[in-house]
């Protein structure tokens, strides 16, 4: 599965629709990828101190600037908010620097509790990105289950989890398991990108190119845009 930055609705957790701080207008242009503007607006902030760090931790960390990223986060940190707001983008900015024992205390120690918020719902899954990213299978096929199995988890969302469970199963070798999921979502949803993607993959590690041929083949009728898609099928032109 494709790799993205943090799971932008993380930003919005604690926003209005009417964003009136620099912190709320920051994390919204991040959440719809207008990373220039966020740091316009960072750069005509007047905010100082632990406020500042706040801004510019999350300005750094999604233009991908590391060490910047994870000083000013870090400071968020050392003053005592540890809302997924800012420690989710720390761990994974850990995990940039390769410090995943790091990035595993910070995701172990947030504690998200998404009651009736969809964007808490959001936290919990980019929780579990990170959690099977540093390889910790187990805990994020569990927070998946978790999000997948609440009754008010939106079907696209659910079936996004589901994705993202069964491509966590295939990373502890359980193939079976992970394609009958998969199956069942491609029932669903059929030519899925994101799982005809994951399928793919399993039954070219299976060494069922034929297969994975056809798969890649299935999505892209569909999804004749997927540059990740049609990747996949050219590699495997020289199969019959």
């Amino acid at each position: 599965m494709k790799t993205t930055p943090i799971f932008v609705a993380v930003l919005a957790l604690g926003i209005t629709l009417q964003a009136e701080t620099s912190e709320d207008k920051i994390a919204q242009f991040i959440e719809l990828g207008k990373v220039k503007d966020a740091r316009n607006e960072l750069n005509q902030s007047k905010a100082k101190g632990s406020d500042l760090a706040r801004l510019k931790g999350l300005v750094f960390h999604a233009e991908y600037k590391v060490d910047s990223a994870y000083y000013y986060l870090d400071v968020v940190r050392k003053v005592g908010d540890n809302s997924p707001r800012f420690m989710l983008p720390l761990a994974e900015t850990m995990m940039w620097r390769k410090d995943i024992d790091g990035a595993y205390a910070i995701l172990k120690g947030l504690r998200i509790d998404p009651g009736a918020d969809p964007r808490a719902w959001s936290a919990l899954e980019r929780k579990a990105e990170l959690l099977s990213w540093i390889g910790k299978f187990k805990e994020a096929e569990t927070f998946y289950s978790v999000i997948i199995n609440n009754k008010a988890t939106i079907e696209p969302v659910k079936l996004r989890c589901r994705t993202h469970r069964a491509e966590v199963i295939s990373w502890e070798k359980d193939f079976s398991r992970a394609l009958s999921e998969l199956d069942s979502i491609l029932v669903a949803l059929p030519g899925d990108e994101q799982a005809s993607l994951v399928k793919g993959q399993i039954q070219e590690w299976q060494g069922k190119y034929a297969a994975a041929k056809v798969t890649y083949s299935a999505g892209l009728q569909l999804h004749p845009e997927s540059s990740f898609l049609r990747t996949r099928l050219e590699k495997l032109a020289w199969v019959n």
